[in-house]
């Protein structure tokens, strides 16, 4: 595998567990079969895990999960949890962590030109693995992005900068207002001749947009995370996995301390019964005993 827009068809190999999440809406269920479906075309069944809700439990190992590589959102209870809570849970990262993702994907799919972050679910889903790919579909199309860690980080600054697009676009509309207005409000002219306003359109167009070859062909254009900001980030994420796992430690080390104090327990309300018994058995004895002295 490698990051970039591809086909489901041209994915390859993905040399380890596969995560699937059941995110789609409860009425989409021909959602969540199409992308189990796709997904099941990319890895065997021992590596195909799944988290989602209660719901779907029953009907996805109806279709062929195994139970055991089930986790639906739930708390120690069974009571139901909203999803991205639950990703973000104990439990959810320290099941994950335990399997070692190496692609990762929602049912729900995004558009097909891949402009939609579902922002709170990709969130949790970077916590659950070291070193996955994440995957975004736009089912029933054919298309796919992958994306590593660092271009996965990357698409959280796309509202920031659709707020930059924005404003650039409303600066080149007020630069090119105020050229034709100083030029006497000119009509139409196709001349050669430079006017200033090509300059005022690019200037604020990174350089590779300016080059623009239109018979060339299309490559995807990136523009990747800071090293610094992702260094900090993968920290970040490494504390949070650190902190789970001696969550975990601590959580196995009370239950078998408990299970020591349940056995002793057990073992004095054993003792005690005994006792008891004895009781009652030696108590005519006793009171025999006493009747030989009066």
């Amino acid at each position: 595998m490698r990051a970039g827009v591809s086909t489901w068809d041209e994915i390859g190999d993905v040399g380890g567990n596969v995560l699937l999440i059941v995110n789609s809406e409860a009425d989409r269920q021909d959602e969540v079969l199409a992308a189990l479906e796709r997904i099941r075309r990319l890895t065997p069944p021992s590596a195909l895990h799944v988290i989602c809700p209660i719901a779907w439990r029953t009907r996805l190992v109806q279709q062929g999960v195994a139970a055991g590589q089930l986790l639906v959102s739930a708390d120690t209870g069974g009571a139901e949890l909203e999803l991205n809570h639950f990703l973000e849970s104990h439990d959810a990262v320290h099941w994950a962590l335990e399997r070692h993702f190496r692609l990762v994907a929602g049912t729900a799919a995004h558009s097909l030109h891949n402009e939609e972050v579902k922002v709170t679910f990709e969130q949790s889903v970077g916590l659950l693995s070291q070193d996955a790919f994440f995957l975004t579909h736009a089912l029933p199309a054919p298309f796919v992005y992958l994306f590593d860690f660092g271009e996965f980080v990357e698409r959280f600054t796309r509202h920031s900068k659709q707020a930059r697009y924005e404003q650039d676009a409303r600066a080149i509309v007020a630069d090119l207002h105020r050229l034709w207005i100083k030029r006497g409000r000119p009509g139409p002219d196709d001349s050669p001749e430079s006017t200033g306003a090509f300059e005022r359109l690019t200037n604020r167009i990174d350089p590779w947009l300016r080059s623009y070859d239109e018979n060339a062909e299309p490559r995807l254009q990136t523009r990747r995370v800071s090293q610094g900001t992702k260094g900090l980030i993968l920290h970040l994420r490494d504390v949070v996995h650190a902190q789970v796992e001696y969550a975990h430690r601590q959580g196995v080390e009370i239950d078998r301390l408990n299970a020591v104090v349940d056995e002793r327990n057990a073992a004095v309300e054993l003792r005690d019964s005994i006792i008891d018994d004895l009781k009652l058995k030696l108590e005519p004895i006793y009171r025999k005993i006493l009747r030989l002295f009066k």
